[in-house]
């Protein structure tokens, strides 16, 4: 009896013994990681599969709609529902830092208590629908001139993310909230934004040392930026670009955009020289009509996007490193709508088919997933169908009422 039990009792032992080797030896609470994910817990790249932005609740507000009003309002428990309902696993957040954080050429000064709160709010809010976040730098245009020669605009953007870190660090679990670097960087030089984007991870890692990171190339985070991106000296980190390309269909109508751009109406996609005949005849500028003729030429269709997104995707693969496209889209105004739910279905299966994830741009700006009408959230059943989601469970209407 003794015999047996002592026996039992080795059994036990290495069993045990076994079980502690076999365990990872990371420390992320999230889980594995996989080494070919650049460090990333597998848990956390799960939920960065499917997004959205949800750009003008922190961001492009300004005057009169710079507001708790216009933040307790403009997305509210309702939209967040529903996005999670669409089968989406998270949101991006753009935060203007000159609107919502006490910004100046010198430096950072404060978070205002209120603003803070109020974004805390938000966060806990996606949270509580079971979404994970993406907290976005997202500055205005002048703000990221500056950035690329001014030293005082680069100090500030690094105390901004220290104090912004900590306090994020302290109130949240990493698992479901990442840090974005900074929204679609333009220096000029690629080295000197590798320089900015080291020094801004480095006062991250020092405030919230579990968070992931999302970083960047410059050039308005271009495919072909960050395919001459040198990867940081870090692990943990997920690697985006943005594509909107070609800009003169996903952007066409744009005021902000490049300027011959504005004048492109009804441009169709997939192009050929034959379709867009009929529309360059109608355009009077003859650069605008020198890009639709090009854009016929060069014939985009899903092939051609694959083939772009490609080249993303082997610089992932080449240093090991998870990517996400945090912005693509196609402005909804003058674009024809059969042909926008075909881009963005194509430009969602490329994705997909590198593992690649994706958040749409925007929720319900002029890239809408969704339209408001009166006290109505309308999703678009086209673009809901393009990116592989779901429609909300609404009997008889695509309308959902807004809890406000």
């Amino acid at each position: 009896m003794m015999l047996k039990l002592k026996l039992w009792m080795w059994l036990a032992g290495l069993i045990f013994l076994l079980a502690m080797v076999a365990r990872p030896s990371n420390s992320h609470a999230a889980g594995a990681v996989d080494r070919a994910s650049g460090g990333v817990p597998a848990q956390r790249l799960r939920h960065l599969l499917r997004g959205v932005n949800l750009s003008g609740w922190f961001s492009q507000v300004y005057g009169s709609g710079d507001t708790a009003e216009h933040v307790r309002s403009y997305i509210t428990a309702r939209d967040i529902s529903l996005i999670h309902e669409m089968g989406m696993d998270h949101v991006r957040i753009p935060v203007n830092p000159r609107k919502f954080f006490r910004l100046q050429e010198h430096g950072v000064i404060s978070i205002p208590p209120r603003r803070l709160r109020e974004f805390d709010a938000a966060i806990r809010l996606v949270l509580a629908h079971d979404l994970a976040v993406i907290v976005d730098i997202h500055p205005d245009h002048a703000f990221t001139k500056s950035l690329a020669a001014n030293r005082s605009t680069q100090n500030a953007l690094v105390r901004l993310w220290g104090l912004l870190a900590a306090n994020l660090a302290y109130r949240f679990n990493p698992n479901r909230v990442f840090l974005e670097v900074l929204n679609e960087p333009t220096a000029p030089r690629l080295r000197a934004w590798e320089a900015i984007q080291l020094r801004v991870v480095e006062a991250i890692r020092k405030s919230a040392p579990n968070f992931t990171i999302i970083a960047t190339g410059t050039r308005w985070s271009s495919i072909r930026q960050l395919c001459r991106l040198k990867p940081l000296p870090y692990s943990d980190i997920v690697y985006n670009f943005h594509f909107y390309q070609p800009g003169a269909f996903a952007q066409q109508g744009a005021q902000w955009a490049y300027p011959p751009w504005k004048f492109i109406r009804g441009l169709p996609y997939p192009s050929s020289p034959k379709i867009v005949a009929p529309i360059a005849a109608r355009v009077e500028n003859p650069a605008a009509r020198s890009i639709i003729l090009k854009y016929g030429r060069q014939r985009w269709n899903g092939r051609r996007i694959n083939d772009a997104i490609a080249k993303a995707a082997a610089w992932g693969r080449k240093y090991k490193v998870p990517l996400i496209c945090d912005e693509f889209g196609v402005f909804a105004k003058y674009a024809p709508p059969r042909s926008r739910a075909d881009w963005i279905h194509d430009v969602r299966i490329a994705f997909e088919r590198y593992h690649i994830g994706w958040t749409m741009w925007d929720y319900c700006g002029g890239f809408h997933l969704v339209k408001r009408q009166g006290d109505q959230i309308i999703p678009d059943r086209a673009i809901v169908k393009a990116l592989g989601l779901r429609m909300p469970r609404e009997p008889g209407s695509v309308s959902i009422a807004v809890g406000r």
